[in-house]
This record gives structure tokens, C-alpha cells and sequence, in this order.
């Protein structure tokens, strides 16, 4: 790989994608930072596995094992420069949501070329019924093709999500809580300036929210219980607080409005 990447991201709970996230790492990244808030159902031993290139940040001294989207914000926006010397790109993302590019070192030298410094990856929210079985170096988009009860198929998400920062360059991140937004700033012309982030479309993010209706009800539940105060003073997250109801008839009208891809 000609360039070197890190990945930052958020974990609680993972083991369900967390080796499905693995396989995507080895893909592109030079290092991993996990920052975690006492996950205690195996994941950990698993990225234990990669002591040399993986590194377990915990983060519950900060958060009380609560959801804490100003918390997260101020890592996302901060933590990055600790690190930026080391690496020629930064990925910031959660867990769930998956980096992938056909040829990474092409790419990147294209947009290195057009002086692009952040980056929208195009989004797809992967959706399937059930979870599927994990398969050693098989990325999860392409099982999701190949499983016949789990239907070739995806939906377009619509959010568009600045995640990958080129490290020499940026000079603040400037997420908003929720990080669906930014404001970058970087060094051009000798001066800091407010700059837009490009869409490129051969970078995908496969997004892994909706993988397993179980999972997801399972997951709102559990995230609904540790919704910070803060949070729900400021209405952030506060889709875990929806009942199962709202969950399964919200994912059953992605499920019946899906795309092939």
C-alpha cells in the first residue's frame, strides 16, 4: 500500500460485525484505534488478536457507559491530530460501516492529483433479515449476494457522511454531533480555509445498521437504556428510544423498497 491509513472508530458490543469490519481493515489500513466503552461480549478478544495493528482505546471513564454524542464528537474532532504525523489519511467511522475501494493506492493518488482532502464515500445501507454467517476473508456485501434467503439486494442511504481526511492538509475536522455533518478546515494557499467535501463514488461505505431485523430491535433496546441525559436534553439518538413497533414497521419499508447493487 503506498499510502498509510488509520482507522478510527466506536465500538460497544461488536462481536456481531466486528470480524466482518477485520476483514475490511486488512484491506487498506496501516493501523487501527478502537475506542470502546466496556464491551463485554467477546469482541475484544478478537481484536485482541491483532495486538500490532489494532489498539484498544477504553473510553468509559469518559462516558459512564453511556451514549454520549458530545463525547464522541470531541474524540472524532480531536484525537485524530495525536496520530495525523504518522499516517497520509484518517478514516473516521463507526463499526458498522464498512470502507471499500476496488484499487485504494489508485484512488487516492487521483484525488492527491485534485488536491481533494475530505471525503464523502458513497453510501449503501446493506439490508438483510437475518445476520449471516461469517466467512474468513469474505466481505459481508458479497455474502449478502451470495445468500439466497438473505436476497441479493441493498437500499441507497441518503445520508451523505465525510469520513476520510487527508492528514497533512486538514487543519480541523469540525463535526457536528451525530458526525453526518462538518465543517473542514484546511491549509490552502498558505491559509486555513473552510473547504467542501467531494463525493467519490468508488469509495463505498456499506453500511451495516440493518443487517439482522433481530439484532437491530436488540440493539435499539439496548442503546435506548443508555441514551445520556445530555443526549435526550439535546433530542440526539433519540431514534433508540423508539419502541419495536416503529423499529420493525421502519425497517420492514426499507426491506419492501430495497435495490439491487
Amino acid at each position: 500500500m503506498k499510502y498509510k491509513i488509520a482507522v478510527i472508530t466506536f465500538c460497544y458490543n461488536e462481536i456481531d460485525f466486528c470480524k466482518f469490519a477485520i476483514d475490511y481493515w486488512k484491506l487498506f489500513a496501516n493501523h487501527v484505534y478502537i475506542f470502546d466503552d466496556n464491551s463485554t461480549d467477546g469482541c475484544l478478544d478478537e481484536f485482541n488478536k491483532y495486538k500490532d495493528w489494532i489498539t484498544v482505546i477504553n473510553k468509559n471513564h469518559l462516558t459512564n457507559n453511556e451514549i454520549n454524542d458530545y463525547v464522541l464528537i470531541d474524540i472524532k474532532n480531536q484525537f485524530w491530530k495525536t496520530i495525523k504525523n504518522c499516517y497520509d489519511y484518517v478514516v473516521i467511522c463507526d463499526l458498522d460501516e464498512c470502507l471499500y475501494c476496488q484499487d485504494w493506492n489508485n484512488t487516492l493518488t487521483l484525488l492527491n492529483q485534485y488536491n481533494i482532502n475530505a471525503i464523502i464515500p458513497e453510501t449503501h445501507n446493506l439490508i438483510s433479515l437475518n445476520l449471516p454467517e461469517y466467512e474468513e476473508n469474505k466481505l459481508i456485501h458479497n455474502i449478502i449476494k451470495d445468500e439466497e434467503n438473505l436476497e441479493p439486494k441493498t437500499r441507497q442511504h441518503y445520508y451523505k457522511k465525510t469520513m476520510i481526511f487527508k492528514c497533512n492538509n486538514i487543519y480541523e475536522i469540525n463535526y457536528a454531533p451525530g458526525a453526518h455533518r462538518c465543517n473542514p478546515l484546511a491549509l490552502m494557499n498558505n491559509t486555513i480555509q473552510s473547504i467542501a467535501s467531494v463525493e467519490i463514488n468508488v469509495i463505498k461505505n456499506f453500511h451495516l445498521q440493518n443487517v439482522s431485523l433481530t439484532r437491530k430491535i436488540n440493539r435499539h433496546i439496548e442503546y435506548g437504556k443508555r441514551l445520556s441525559k445530555i443526549n435526550i436534553e439535546n433530542k440526539l439518538a433519540l431514534e433508540y428510544k423508539n419502541d419495536v413497533e416503529t423499529i420493525t414497521k421502519e425497517f420492514n419499508e426499507k426491506w419492501n423498497n430495497r435495490l439491487s447493487f
